[in-house]
């Protein structure tokens, strides 16, 4: 019963996402708000990148002391939501990446997975 409970609310999950992506249009939209020189979300998300970096880190020290299982699959939520915070903010500094935009909604993904799995195992 359980286990078909959680099928049933990853199933409308993805339908919900994927309702996203077909109704989702480019736009022109006014400029970013900045801060300084920088635009603020990709600011943000840059900091998002380093406070992620160092949760997971945390999380890993502390599976190393407690060897439950589940930190594994918070520490890597952690660690995707890092690499998906620093792409988002690797403009700051460097050009725009093409390619970006589909790949961080599939990073949020995993990490939701990651994080949705890291609650359940026991």
């Amino acid at each position: 019963m359980a286990k078909s409970t959680y099928m049933w609310i990853v199933v409308a999950f993805l339908l919900i996402s994927s309702v996203v992506f077909v109704l989702a249009k480019e736009v022109e939209a006014e400029p970013a708000p900045a801060i300084g020189k920088f635009e603020a979300e990709k600011l943000i998300g840059f900091i998002n990148g380093i406070l992620a970096t160092i949760l997971a880190s945390v999380t890993f020290a502390a599976y190393k002391r407690d060897k439950r299982d589940r930190l594994i699959f918070v520490g890597l939520a952690f660690a995707l939501f890092a690499v998906r915070s620093f792409l988002v903010g690797y403009e700051l500094f460097f050009p725009e990446i093409r390619g970006i935009d589909p790949v961080t909604p599939i990073l949020d993904f995993f990490v939701m997975l990651s994080f949705f799995y890291g609650v359940l195992k026991k």
